[in-house]
């Protein structure tokens, strides 16, 4: 398993901008069909609506175990306003200090990085037990390449959790 100092954690600001978001709910064994899901949903959107991005898409989560609760959110530049519905909306992303994790490798290897940050931030006393990372929320994938059009073994993905 990799260690977490391979992923050059560093503490950041982030938010402080706009954004379009679709909310999801899902199971473990769900949650890539649906995440996928609103993902699609906000490129169509955004692609419709020819709304101007700030920055790569990723996933705001809001709680992590047995159930995921969380959103695809895309930054914009675009200040226009649209009627929001139960599948998509645009939230205000407030800024907060953050540690960026940045992990380069297939989408697969996901749980193995979140395993070595959470020892990570218990070894640095940020959490009591690596149990205790699904506590701290919300915290944030940053997808630097797009999911569906980047081979997986060339994937860069930006891991946020609260400083």
């Amino acid at each position: 398993m990799a260690n977490a100092t391979d992923f050059q954690p560093t503490e950041v600001t982030i938010g402080g901008t706009r954004a379009i978001r679709a909310p999801f709910t899902a199971k473990m064994d769900t949650y890539p069909s649906e995440m996928k899901k609103a993902i699609d949903l906000v490129k169509w959107y955004v692609g419709d609506k020819k709304l101007e991005t700030s920055g790569p898409m990723g996933v705001m989560f809001d709680s992590w175990g047995d159930s995921i609760a969380a959103a695809v959110v895309q930054p914009l530049s675009d200040q226009r306003t649209f009627a929001a519905n139960r599948m998509l909306g645009f939230a205000n992303v407030p800024q907060r200090r953050m540690i960026r994790f940045t992990y380069k490798g297939p989408y697969e290897g996901l749980k193995d990085a979140y395993e070595a940050i959470a020892q990570y931030l218990t070894e640095q006393g940020k959490i009591a037990s690596p149990a205790d990372l699904s506590k701290r929320t919300p915290f944030y994938e940053e997808y630097v390449t797009d999911p569906s059009a980047t081979p997986s073994g060339e994937a860069v993905t930006n891991i946020y959790v609260p400083a």
